[in-house]
């Protein structure tokens, strides 16, 4: 009884859920780390001082984007990453300059001991 305590159990998505495969989860590390070097990019071009509303909805636009992709990132830096069923996986779109703010739809299974 110990020993099957011990094996590890298969992941099971959450019903409405699929298990992101590794190598889907790789590729959109890799989009999500262009997109950052993107917004990373339009945050260096604002100026040093931020004095015309337009600057300063520019900075946070572009500063609310790399949060967003901070998060996105955290989740699928995780081994088991779940989303869901019917979403189609983010490197297979086309690079849009704006990211969803990352959502609670994405869970994200246990990280491996």
């Amino acid at each position: 009884e110990r020993r099957l305590d011990a094996q590890p159990r298969p992941v099971v998505a959450p019903p409405g859920y699929r298990l992101v495969p590794e190598a889907e989860r790789l590729g959109t590390l890799d989009v999500l780390a262009q997109r950052r070097a993107e917004a990373e990019g339009k945050l260096r071009l604002l100026p040093m001082r931020i004095e015309t509303p337009a600057q300063r909805r520019r900075e946070k636009e572009a500063q609310e984007q790399l949060a967003n992709l901070e998060r996105l990132g955290d989740m699928f830096n995780n081994v088991h990453v779940f989303v869901p069923a019917d979403a189609e996986p983010l490197a297979s779109r086309g690079a849009p300059a704006d990211v969803a703010p990352a959502s609670r739809e994405a869970a994200v299974g246990p990280r491996p001991p």
